[in-house]
């Protein structure tokens, strides 16, 4: 999601859901920009996307840099006041993997639960 270039709409349709009671959380990259405009519109939650870390799980030196962008985002959003998700499309493999590198940071992280993919994972 766009949040940054869609801010005025995403902040009305924020509001409009908060006054029925219902929270509200934006699926956005690891992008600061992204963060930043989804903590202005006013959203409790952010799931962060992770589809570019599970792509490159199997290589290294980019899956470490795309795991450093989401500890990284994850920082900026809680330092923000936002609650934090991740783990959309992660395999069975990924989350621990992601965990032990987030837990030697000292990163907070709410657990998501995880969709079936078509390959019963």
């Amino acid at each position: 999601m766009d949040v940054a270039g869609n801010l005025a709409a995403v902040t009305e349709t924020r509001k409009r859901m908060n006054d029925s009671g219902i929270e509200v959380s934006l699926f956005i990259a690891p992008d600061p920009a992204q963060i930043e405009a989804a903590s202005r519109s006013g959203s409790q939650f952010i799931e962060l996307h992770t589809g570019a870390f599970a792509e490159s799980f199997h290589n290294k030196s980019k899956g470490a840099a795309e795991l450093e962008r989401l500890i990284t985002g994850a920082k900026q959003a809680h330092g923000l006041g936002l609650k934090v998700n991740a783990g959309h499309g992660l395999n069975y493999q990924e989350p621990a993997y992601a965990s032990s590198r987030a837990a030697t940071r000292r990163v907070e992280h709410r657990p998501q639960h995880r969709q079936p993919r078509g390959d019963g994972w």
